[in-house]
């Protein structure tokens, strides 16, 4: 049976409750209820839709906050389903909210309206893909993190700090690693202020930190400045600050070039061969000498006995060593000390073991000291036959 009413008041004055609907279907407490300016639906006597007041939805609730809300005492959650199949599920626990995707698919988000260009991509190896939706590595699952853009992709780090000055952090990136049950520091690679900045005035640093054996903390071990010049921080004696794999001397392992836009051009001036050898373009080695930075001038002492007792040798190295089997020519440190101890050079390797070295420049000067006056001694002989009409 079917009751039909006409007209433009309704029915009214009746507004029923939760319990008691003032619409029911075949169950007493199932059906629709009203309040003032807000209406529900309830199912076995309880508010399961409420509209209130503002147009504000709730669902399992009549206080809803938002313009859409949802209320569980748990774990409330929206699952969206293709046929019977759930596909995506947002739930929210205390304190974490949770999107699942279910059957190993992706989540995308896109833009564009109708469009519907895909910005981003989460796939189901958990990487992010940011401009495409296929992964860059392929099958490498650890690349979590990845930039597409036509026009090259750019990440940008930055602070919103209005008053950067010396050392005011700009942006870092931190590698961190799980070696036992706590997080370990290994590096990070900063760009820090180097010196107050204005609108078009903005100097920076790059600043490169590394962990140390049995530290847990990154130290800083190399930066360029705002003016392109690079320092190396070396904290104690082992440490190497140039390294090449190449072993053949007919490879250059640094090269130094004037007036130079790229690596390709510019006046070449000096280059290090792999081997080690130090060459240059104009056959120059010089050293600070001007009077203006020396005091306490006087001739140097005689060189002539400890020339003449410094042994010159032939030698190669070490095969242990590995560094080569080229026969040299040069002097023993040690034997160098028992003559001259101020040319010997206490150093330390890699591996912390004590060796000796040799200031060759200073060795060099000796001998010239010691040639000028053999010099002198052959003058005064040549001299003394010209006297005796000895020619």
């Amino acid at each position: 049976m079917s009751v039909v009413i006409n007209g433009d008041t309704g029915i009214s004055g009746v507004n029923g409750s939760a319990a008691t609907p003032a619409i029911q279907g075949g169950d007493a407490d199932t059906g629709i209820f009203f309040g003032t300016n807000e209406a529900s639906i309830s199912t076995g006597g309880s508010s399961r839709i409420h509209v209130d007041s503002s147009g504000r939805v709730g669902i399992s609730t009549t206080s809803p906050g938002k313009l859409l809300s949802l209320q569980d005492s748990t774990t409330p959650a929206l699952a969206l389903y293709t046929g019977s199949n759930i596909r995506t599920e947002l739930r929210a626990t205390t304190g974490l909210s949770t999107l699942f995707s279910y059957s190993n698919s992706p989540i995308t988000f896109n833009v564009g309206g109708s469009a519907e260009t895909e910005a981003l991509r989460i796939d189901s190896s958990a990487r992010l893909l940011v401009g495409h939706s296929t992964p860059i590595s392929g099958s490498n699952a650890n690349d979590n993190f990845q930039l597409v853009n036509v026009a090259g992709s750019i990440a940008s780090i930055a602070t919103s700090d209005t008053t950067i000055a010396l050392d005011t952090r700009i942006g870092e990136i931190q590698f961190w690693g799980l070696p036992g049950s706590t997080w370990g520091h290994f590096g990070t690679i900063g760009c820090f202020g180097h010196g107050t900045a204005s609108p078009d005035d903005n100097p920076g640093y790059l600043l490169f930190s590394t962990t140390k054996n049995a530290v847990a903390t990154p130290t800083a071990r190399f930066k360029i400045d705002s003016d392109g010049r690079v320092d190396h921080f070396a904290d104690d004696a082992n440490c190497y600050d140039l390294h090449t794999p190449m072993t053949s001397g007919a490879k250059v392992a640094f090269a130094l070039k004037n007036d130079a836009t790229g690596l390709d051009d510019g006046t070449l001036v000096m280059r290090i061969q792999a081997d080690g050898d130090l060459e240059n373009t104009n056959n120059t080695y010089t050293s600070i000498s001007d009077v203006k930075f020396k005091e306490n001038i006087v001739d140097a002492q005689s060189q002539w006995q400890d020339v003449k007792e410094t042994r010159v040798v032939n030698f190669n190295f070490k095969e242990e060593f590995n560094w080569g089997t080229d026969k040299h020519i040069g002097v023993v440190a040690q034997e160098i000390e028992a003559v001259s101890p101020g040319l010997i050079c206490e150093r330390e390797d890699e591996n912390g073991e004590e060796y000796k070295s040799v200031a060759y420049s200073v060795l060099y000067m000796k001998a010239f000291k010691a040639l000028q006056e053999a010099m002198e001694r052959i003058e005064t002989l040549e001299q003394r036959l010209a006297d005796a009409g000895i020619a």
